[in-house]
């Protein structure tokens, strides 16, 4: 390898290693959420207490969860069938992408898991029935307004 190529290389390298992998820091969103911004208020003055990495986690897996639900819509063999099976999903997406992979244990900020679970019961309710277009929407657009809360400081 040239003595050119190896130097910037270098200098990557030793910055990678002193302040680690650069990113954009998630920008502030512009657009104000859907009507379920007004709902999500309990749960966005938890997150406005948030630090910074733990508000963007909270962004990203509201965000991608957003995305699965509205993914499963053209599946062949849809997964998430009724509310049972989206409330299952949603209690496993938290484990796994807030818990386990964003080390934040139980409890870390309390009220916050009450406050989720009446926010999503408004949101699609509490007993088991078949999966609509209608709940599926309201379901996408909740986690699209946590998700908004998240990159917006709550």
């Amino acid at each position: 390898m040239p003595l050119v190529v190896r130097l910037p290389l270098a200098a990557v390298l030793l910055y990678v290693a002193a302040f680690g992998v650069p990113h954009a820091s998630p920008r502030p969103d512009t657009a104000p959420p859907s009507p379920m911004g007004d709902k999500v208020g309990p749960v966005a003055e938890i997150i406005g207490t948030m630090n910074d990495v733990d508000r963007a986690l909270w962004a990203e897996c509201w965000e991608k969860s957003a995305r699965v639900v509205e993914g499963d819509v053209g599946a062949k063999e849809p997964v998430l069938t009724d509310t049972r099976s989206l409330r299952m999903f949603t209690v496993l997406a938290g484990e796994i992408a807030w818990h386990r992979i964003g080390g934040n244990a139980p409890g870390k900020y309390p009220e916050l898991s009450k406050r989720l679970e009446e926010f999503l019961a408004a949101v699609i309710g509490t007993d088991d029935v078949p999966l609509t277009d209608a709940i599926r929407t309201h379901y996408i657009e909740a986690a699209r307004a946590l998700a908004y809360a998240g990159r917006n400081g709550g």
